[in-house]
């Protein structure tokens, strides 16, 4: 098993944390209005032209921060988002894109208030939760990150990173079942999905379902052919085939 222990070893991949709402046009209402996210990222010069036309206005300000999120002017952003909420203090989006911006900083206090503002306003969020399950995971808040993660998975069905983040907890918690489970919803949503199949091989290897995990490892490797552990885990594969041609255990 040394190749395996070699390839799998450095454990589950997890995913950035982060997840944000989008532009949005006009005033928001007092509840998280419908958020449209855009593609790619914003110039220098998209910022310079993004004129606040109407000062009182929450949702240019609203706008502007995510702009100056998006080329990583965090300060800049976290003024914007502080303006929205200052003229619209129900601004829920405001308060999560915010929470991006401190968590990205590394300020996971704010973070978390920031988060925790969004939710007291609009509980529905599910970006909210699932930003605040990945803050809680981190700190190693596991039944806490837990709650989260279902909270999101509730409120959005189709919310594929929920479930592979809701698998990792339950690796972390020793529930493997339920992390596969919770796996094969990731794939099944998002089918080029691999991390969620070299996680879940990873779970199948703990169980001893050799077969499972060597399908998993084989799809992955076809979805990331050229992965920087490429060789590591063609090695593991080998010797999970081997195992599985074998009956092991």
């Amino acid at each position: 098993m040394r190749a395996v222990r070699r390839a799998l070893g450095a454990g589950l991949v997890y995913l950035a944390i982060g997840i944000g709402l989008g532009c949005q046009s006009g005033a928001p209402a007092p509840a998280a209005p419908a958020a449209v996210e855009t593609a790619g990222a914003p110039s220098e010069t998209f910022v310079d032209d993004l004129a606040l036309r109407d000062s009182k206005d929450p949702a240019a300000y609203y706008n502007r921060g995510l702009a100056h999120y998006r080329l990583d002017q965090l300060d800049e952003a976290i003024a914007d988002f502080d303006r929205a909420i200052e003229l619209s203090p129900f601004y829920a989006p405001a308060f999560v894109n915010r929470g991006n911006a401190y968590r990205r900083q590394g300020q996971f206090d704010r973070a978390l208030e920031s988060y925790d503002a969004a939710l007291a306003i609009d509980p529905n969020l599910a970006p909210a939760h699932y930003n605040r399950a990945s803050l809680y995971r981190a700190e190693d808040r596991l039944i806490e990150a837990l709650a989260d993660y279902s909270r999101a998975t509730e409120l959005d069905p189709q919310f594929a990173d929920a479930f592979y983040s809701r698998a990792i907890v339950h690796s972390q918690l020793a529930q493997p079942e339920e992390a596969i489970a919770d796996y094969t919803r990731a794939v099944e949503l998002r089918p080029g999905f691999a991390e969620a199949y070299f996680n879940r091989a990873l779970v199948y290897v703990q169980v001893q379902a050799y077969p499972q995990a060597a399908d998993d490892l084989r799809q992955y490797l076809s979805l990331r052919p050229v992965a920087e552990n490429r060789a590591e885990v063609e090695e593991a594969l080998s010797e999970i085939e081997g195992l599985a041609a074998n009956g092991a255990p």
